[in-house]
């Protein structure tokens, strides 16, 4: 199904590109930082069928540091 995820075909590649795609997150997170936006509530979460608790959607802002 996936003939590129496992075994003698694994991409050479996906090792460098999982390590690119953190250090993406990580100069994100360092040169932003993330707020509640206002007139919102705090998450809260809310359960389903009193099995699975999922948090609520939720806004936030992104600012510049």
């Amino acid at each position: 199904m996936f003939p590129y995820l496992t075994g003698k075909r694994v991409c050479v590649g996906r090792q460098i590109a999982m390590i690119e795609l953190m250090l993406l997150l990580v100069g994100i997170l360092q040169k932003f930082q993330f707020e509640e936006a206002e007139g919102y509530s705090d998450m809260t979460e809310v359960s389903a069928s009193g099995v699975l608790r999922s948090p609520q959607s939720f806004h936030f802002k992104v600012v510049k540091l």
